[in-house]
């Protein structure tokens, strides 16, 4: 979980001490479905189950909620059933977490909104709920916070008054931190960020 900075691989919500977090099987071990509609199809990637590259630790609702084996593919018709296959082969339409291609080139933000600027970004978010409500709530919760450290700052910018400088500077350290990996929402607050 050190390398994901205790948050889930999918929405970027952090762990809680004491809150479970799911092991994520991006390609689903047991049965994969190419859409919501869709039968279970079997067998799944029962031969990665214990890869690395196929495990990460993601939240209950992102992985049982909304995930489950949920697996589209650009060619359905191309999917691997065995060992004996090239998953490389493939085209998956849900991003990888922890994959060669930046989530970031694919998923954008407006405000607390997560937006798809690619088909793999439009799948992700709708596969993994990325809108959903109780993430919109957090992220706005994070977003005022940002917002009001950034006041802070441009008004000091903007009006040199002295008696924000050690706020404007504390806000801005706050704000540098907002957007490292660790962060909670960090996509999210760099996005809000670029503007200013």
């Amino acid at each position: 979980m050190c390398t994901q900075h205790s948050k889930c691989c999918f929405c970027e919500g952090t762990f809680l001490a004491n809150a479970a977090a799911d092991v994520e099987h991006y390609r689903p071990k047991a049965a994969v479905k190419q859409d919501k509609a869709s039968a279970l199809e079997r067998p799944g990637y029962y031969w990665l189950a214990y890869t690395w590259e196929n495990l990460y630790f993601c939240c209950q609702i992102c992985n049982r909620s909304q995930k489950r084996n949920l697996f589209p593919l650009k060619d359905p018709a191309k999917r691997v059933m065995s060992h004996h296959g090239d998953v490389g082969q493939e085209d998956p339409l849900l991003l990888d977490p922890g994959g060669d291609e930046d989530p970031r080139l694919h998923i954008t933000f407006r405000q607390e909104r997560a937006v798809g600027s690619t088909v793999f970004g439009e799948t992700t978010i709708e596969v993994l709920g990325l809108n959903r409500e109780a993430l919109i709530e957090e992220r706005l919760t994070r977003l005022k916070e940002i917002k009001t450290l950034s006041k802070i700052v441009r008004i000091w910018e903007a009006k040199g008054i002295q008696e924000l400088e050690e706020l404007a500077v504390s806000a801005t350290a706050q704000l540098e931190r907002a957007i490292t990996p660790e962060a909670p929402f960090s996509a999210m607050v760099a996005d809000y960020l670029s503007g200013f």
